[in-house]
């Protein structure tokens, strides 16, 4: 009786193995010599320049489009507040560095302070500009 056991399970393990490779050969793979490793490099290649290709598109996009601090364009100390175009190709601008805020006028030729905020205050940044415009007109 245990020898018939072992027979019948035998017989059972080989037609599970048959059935398996029966459902293999169904999907066209052989396991075996026939199976084209040309084609499966190819898609293999394929495939990892589609997902190169994605991320060098979300790099570029980023980048281009995306905050600052997104490769190695991290602020600095020195920011650009506010700009006021104040004339042809004339700006005054309100730049921040680090801790302290500088009124700056800028030309095509030039850059000049016209006040240091922080020392200053609003009063100061009155009479610089208008010790700016008189200066301007004298040169």
């Amino acid at each position: 009786m245990a020898s018939e056991a072992a027979v019948n399970a035998t017989k059972s393990a080989a037609e599970a193995v048959g059935s398996a490779a029966g459902a293999a050969n169904q999907t066209g793979f052989t396991g075996g010599p026939g199976f084209d490793t040309g084609t499966s490099i190819l898609s293999t290649a394929g495939w990892l320049a589609f997902v190169l290709g994605v991320i060098f598109l979300v790099y570029w996009l980023l980048k281009r489009f995306g905050p600052s601090t997104f490769a190695g364009g991290g602020r600095g100390a020195l920011r650009l507040e506010e700009r006021v175009l104040v004339g042809n190709q004339q700006s005054i601008c309100v730049v921040k560095y680090k801790e302290r805020t500088f009124l700056v006028g800028a030309t095509n030729q030039s850059i000049r302070l016209l006040a240091d905020l922080d020392k200053q205050g609003l009063s100061g940044f009155e009479e610089a500009l208008s010790q700016s415009v008189v200066g301007d007109g004298e040169e």
